[in-house]
């Protein structure tokens, strides 16, 4: 089983969220664990809607 290098150094404070009634599904409260992946694939789909509406008007 290969391990990878740890994401923050070992002592570093980081903003966890999570539930009270559910600590162990807590998740690391910055924009690139939560949101990154969304707004990525978001800006994705709008190019290329982007891109087919513009093939399509124009008819490329």
């Amino acid at each position: 089983m290969a391990s990878s290098e740890p994401e923050y150094p070992q002592g570093a404070t980081v903003p966890v969220l999570y539930l009270p009634d559910a600590p162990e599904e807590g998740r690391i409260g910055l924009f690139s664990e939560l949101w990154l992946g969304s707004w990525v694939s978001g800006l994705v789909t709008v190019l290329l809607r982007a891109f087919t509406f513009v093939a399509w008007h124009f008819e490329l």
